[in-house]
């Protein structure tokens, strides 16, 4: 039978193997048809033989892609109502807070899937049932991030946000409602990528919890634009950066375990290097070290109360208001803003 001399890569290939659709199979065949009759004829005749070999080979792998995109425009044919990410965007979305659902076509390119080390890292500081919840993300994502490349398109909510962004949002696994343990809704897993005006993405599809979305947030947190020169996404230099209540210009900044206190222009104002922080409605900052022991640092990085009790805490309303609970071998004390013991 002439179909014997057909390429094991060509019968075993991934393509058919996936689909398993007979009319695909007979359709590579026939066209295979003509190049393996004449292969058969000149099967004596070595140089040939090759060059046979070779055009089978490359009408095969032609004939695959050209069925690929066939499929591909099946699929995507049946949501013509849906725009496509493309130049248009701009006018689809011509103002801030402007949505609209969206095709965007993607490759294995367009997503970022954090490497497992540095995930299994940060999921474990979080409680067990959110890191339980989290690892489900993470695996949710392996699957889904598969099957949208096969599928060659994304469905997704487009919005568009400051700094001339769209930000594009998929759920990607939805828990539903309640919960055996009575806390309420579980989170869903959510996917999101950023792309410019130009409706070029700019930012993969990545988890919302992952670095790649942390970097952006930690812009937006400190209200500056995450697009450089160039138009591409900065890299900040914290893992994490948040907004301090009451003083707009400051921010805590954790980087390796440690965190400090930072300004608006990135500059350090307190040194990174603090097991805890914040800033307290006097306008000092209190700080926890490796150690486990308290204090209070001015914003000139000079302790105004030395990081000597285990237990320090503001007093904000009453007749100690504005002095300090503190804890130090195992007695308690209220102390005033100069260490100084009022009780």
């Amino acid at each position: 039978m002439i179909y014997s001399v057909v390429p094991t890569k060509a019968i075993n290939s991934p393509f058919l193997q996936k689909e398993n659709k007979p009319f695909i199979k007979l359709e590579i065949m026939n066209k295979l048809k003509p190049i393996l009759r004449w292969l058969q004829r000149n099967k004596t005749d070595i140089t040939f033989k090759n060059e046979a070999e070779e055009l089978l080979t490359s009408t095969y792998e032609t004939t695959v892609k050209e069925i690929e995109k066939s499929i591909f425009e099946r699929a995507i044919a049946r949501y013509a109502r849906i725009p496509r990410l493309d130049e248009s965007i701009e006018s689809r979305l011509p103002k801030v807070g402007a949505e609209c659902e969206l095709i965007i076509l993607v490759t294995e390119f367009n997503f970022h899937l954090e490497d497992s080390t540095s995930f299994q890292v940060r999921s474990k500081k979080m409680s067990a049932r959110y890191e339980f919840f989290a690892n489900d993300d993470y695996s949710t994502f392996i699957l889904e991030r598969f099957e949208m490349v096969e599928k060659g398109f994304v469905i997704a909510t487009a919005r568009r946000i400051e700094y001339g962004l769209i930000e594009i949002t998929k759920c990607i696994q939805d828990r539903g409602i309640g919960d055996s343990d009575g806390f309420g809704v579980e989170p869903d897993t959510w996917i999101k990528a950023y792309a410019n005006l130009r409706g070029k993405l700019i930012s993969p599809f990545a988890l919302n919890s992952s670095q790649t979305n942390n970097n952006i947030n930690n812009w937006f947190e400190m209200k500056i634009s995450p697009i450089d020169e160039a138009g591409q996404i900065k890299l900040c230099p914290y893992d994490k950066v948040s907004h301090v209540y009451r003083f707009e210009d400051y921010f805590i900044a954790e980087k390796d375990e440690n965190c400090g206190l930072i300004d608006r222009k990135l500059q350090v104002v307190i040194p990174i290097q603090y097991k805890m922080i914040f800033i307290e409605a006097n306008g000092l900052v209190w700080v926890k070290l490796q150690n486990n022991l308290c204090g209070i640092l001015n914003f000139e990085n000079n302790f105004v109360i030395p990081p000597i009790y285990s237990y320090l805490s503001y007093i904000d309303k009453g007749e100690y208001k504005g002095f300090y609970n503190v804890e130090i071998n195992g007695e308690s004390k209220i102390i005033d803003e100069s260490n100084l013991i009022i009780n």
